[in-house]
């Protein structure tokens, strides 16, 4: 989450930036269980919950080959994982 948040957005002062960090992961969290329950209200209702895990588990193997590549093969990089997760 560090290296998400800090990038985009620095907090204007430098001496509590643990406590604002605090309060970003808070508000994110805060966030994502709200997505989750409008994803449940919209679509979790017409699913049945093995569907929503066979949906899960394939989004994640998506991601499987470019972290195996990132461990095994140290001349790839990152345009070449993002264009073969585009291509997947």
């Amino acid at each position: 989450l560090n290296h998400i948040v800090l990038p985009l957005k620095t907090p204007k002062d430098q001496a509590d930036i643990y406590r604002w960090l605090q309060w970003v992961k808070r508000l994110l969290i805060a966030l994502i269980l709200f997505l989750a329950l409008m994803f449940h209200e919209t679509l979790g209702k017409n699913l049945q919950l093995s569907i929503l895990g066979a949906i899960s588990l394939s989004g994640t193997l998506q991601l499987l080959p470019g972290a195996l590549g990132v461990i095994f093969w140290p001349e790839g990089n990152r345009r070449g994982l993002i264009a073969g997760l585009l291509t997947g």
